[in-house]
């Protein structure tokens, strides 16, 4: 049973947290100085909607990894290590009926 997060989950993580950075970035730099160009504004508003749903989806797949291994430890906790059976000879065999 695994009890670690995969690759998959850790660049999906990444990739969010990232594209959030460089969408607040992009949306700060092109962020305009005069009202003239209140069309970048614009722009720069959308772009930093996107990076807080970035964010918010990273957040998410944290939660969602940690309940994920939080639920695997629990499953784990319930019962002891797995141990190998040793097999049964014939005078065992014979005790319990299974032969003449």
């Amino acid at each position: 049973m695994p009890n670690d997060t995969g690759v998959r989950d850790i660049a999906a993580v990444n990739l969010n947290l990232f594209g959030a950075a460089l969408l607040a970035w992009t949306a700060w730099r092109i962020w305009p100085a005069e009202g003239e160009w209140w069309g970048m504004g614009l722009i720069s508003i959308v772009l930093g909607a996107g990076a807080l749903g970035s964010l918010v989806r990273a957040v998410r797949l944290i939660l969602a990894s940690w309940q994920r291994r939080k639920a695997l430890a629990e499953f784990a906790a319930q019962g002891g290590a797995p141990k190998s059976a040793q097999l049964a000879t014939e005078a065992d065999l014979r005790r319990a009926g299974m032969i003449q």
